[in-house]
């Protein structure tokens, strides 16, 4: 009798084992689903960079079978309502938050919260006045600024003056952009005339273009900072019929762009990777869940483009990158 019952412990034992062993293998088959919100300055059609930003997401997230959601404000320079989006989606409870952050200064206390609350934080295009994020994955701003900074050097006479067409005052973006224009710049520094800042609106770029050329009629080069300001103002060069007198270089790469640059309304571009960004910030996301090194700083990397190299080698693929051959 006691052998009997020691057999059907012993069997009970073994059922219990083989289940826990099942289970086991069934949770390495099916590796946990993620969820992450990705909080980007705004959510724009009309901007091939935050477009191009989100594919990039999308595809990552489909790829490694990530449940992602997208909040952003309705304008870039919305900081108030992009903090609490931020207050939103920390109350959801997401594995990961991706936050492009809208004011250097003020999107600070709410991305603190962020991992106060123990949520993984990774930084996308633009960061704050202290480096609190996991993982940061941006184009290196200042570098961009230095080369295109260098262009304009070259470009600038000797007796003329530079206007620079930013965009948001307080975004850690503009303000690293402008930094490197000026190193790129060297002792011709003091030639900028003046700094517009058109908060990422295409009519107000426009505006400040031609408010900037009538006040300082001496200016021969235009600079503009990101999409919305580079378009803006070629537009209003375009209207004023000035592209023979003010040369104009840019940062960022939209369709408009691209042809203002076939045009030789541009003299030079250069052209971000933000389909780079949105992926990378994903699949390093999940590297991070996963307890894999990923490096702090994760530079998405730049290229400087001209009517004279458009086409060549990589070039073409980065400006045109879903063209088909």
């Amino acid at each position: 009798m006691k052998q009997k019952k020691v057999f059907l412990i012993s069997v009970i034992m073994l059922f219990v084992l083989s289940l826990a062993f099942f289970s086991y293998i069934r949770s390495l088959e099916k590796p946990k689903q993620y969820y992450m919100i990705c909080i980007p300055k705004v959510l724009d059609d009309s901007s091939d960079f935050w477009s191009v930003l989100v594919e990039g997401a999308e595809m990552a997230a489909s790829e490694y079978e990530i449940t992602l959601e997208f909040m952003a404000p309705e304008k870039e320079e919305d900081y108030l309502v992009q903090n609490e989006l931020i207050e939103e989606a920390i109350k959801r409870r997401p594995d990961v938050i991706l936050l492009a952050a809208a004011d250097y200064e003020k999107t600070y206390d709410a991305a603190k919260e962020i991992k106060d609350a123990g949520i993984k934080l990774v930084i996308i295009d633009s960061g704050m006045k202290q480096d609190i994020a996991d993982i940061t994955v941006a184009t290196d701003n200042i570098q961009a600024g230095i080369r295109i900074g260098a262009v304009t050097k070259n470009l600038v006479r000797k007796s003329g003056k530079i206007g620079v067409i930013s965009f948001v005052k307080n975004s850690k973006t503009a303000m690293d952009r402008e930094e490197g224009l000026k190193i790129g710049l060297s002792d011709d520094s003091n030639k900028i005339e003046a700094i517009y800042y058109c908060d990422s609106n295409y009519d107000k770029a426009y505006e400040g273009t031609v408010e900037l050329l009538t006040k300082y009629p001496d200016i021969s080069v235009i600079v503009g900072l990101n999409q919305y300001s580079a378009t803006g103002a070629a537009r209003a060069i375009k209207d004023m019929s000035l592209e023979s007198k003010v040369k104009l270089v840019c940062i960022d790469s939209s369709m408009e762009q691209i042809q203002y640059l076939e045009e030789g309304i541009f003299e030079a571009m250069v052209v971000q990777k933000p389909f780079n960004i949105g992926y990378l910030g994903i699949e390093k996301a999940m590297k991070l869940l996963n307890n894999e090194y990923v490096p702090k700083q994760l530079d998405s990397g730049c290229a400087l483009i001209t009517k004279d190299n458009m086409f060549v080698g990589m070039n073409r693929k980065l400006i045109f990158p879903f063209n088909e051959e």
